[in-house]
């Protein structure tokens, strides 16, 4: 059976540093046979899909994209919407869920770190989007895909691919925006949106 904004998906994702109040507004929910939070996908009121993210810390797959969901249609917006301003885009959806509690509702995860659809670009381009910041992870995949990002928006919009060496890294050390303080991610963001970013003209 499914339950929507259950005390065990409360405190789950309460441990990951997210309020009470972003879990309700981005209208999480959770499977009790699965033991999965449930993320639903919305756009402008329209429900285009729902994934899946385990509790359990034994299970090999962490998120699955449910009911038929294909991840690469669509985006997940915890606002429920994209606004006429920066946006960022993330790889998973307690990425973007971080950054909207730190306040910045304007955020798309992409739902994976392998690739940035036509779909999705589609829906940067056609919401009124004034730049793009690219905060994937600090690791392999997260910088292909920022570069990805960069490159498929060149000459489009103004793109940032986040830079982590701001943090001051460890060589082994890896960092998502999922796994930033609130207070330290508030910062960061609050410093992105402000900048003007120059048309992305860097080929790869």
């Amino acid at each position: 059976s499914t339950t929507w904004a259950s005390p065990s998906g409360v405190r789950r994702f309460s441990n990951r540093g997210l309020s009470r109040a972003a879990i309700t507004a981005a209208r999480l929910g959770f499977d009790l046979q699965m033991q999965r939070v449930l993320f639903p996908w919305y756009l402008n009121g329209t429900l285009t899909g729902v994934t899946g993210r385990t509790i359990s810390p034994t299970e090999k797959v962490k998120t699955l994209p449910l009911f038929g969901t294909k991840k690469g249609q669509s985006a997940y917006l915890p606002a429920g919407k994209i606004l006429p301003e920066p946006l960022f885009v993330v790889e998973g959806e307690i990425d973007a869920l971080k950054i909207f509690d730190a306040g910045f509702p304007n955020v798309m995860a992409l739902g994976f770190g392998s690739g940035f659809t036509p779909v999705q670009k589609s829906l940067v381009l056609n919401f009124g989007v004034t730049q793009v910041v690219a905060f994937t992870d600090h690791d392999q995949t997260g910088f292909t895909l920022g570069a990805r990002i960069a490159a498929e928006l060149a000459g489009l919009l103004p793109v940032l691919h986040y830079n982590y060496a701001d943090f001051s890294l460890r060589p082994d050390e890896k960092l998502d925006p999922g796994a930033i303080d609130q207070a330290k991610l508030q910062e960061i963001c609050t410093r992105l949106t402000q900048q003007k970013f120059r048309l992305a003209a860097i080929k790869y």
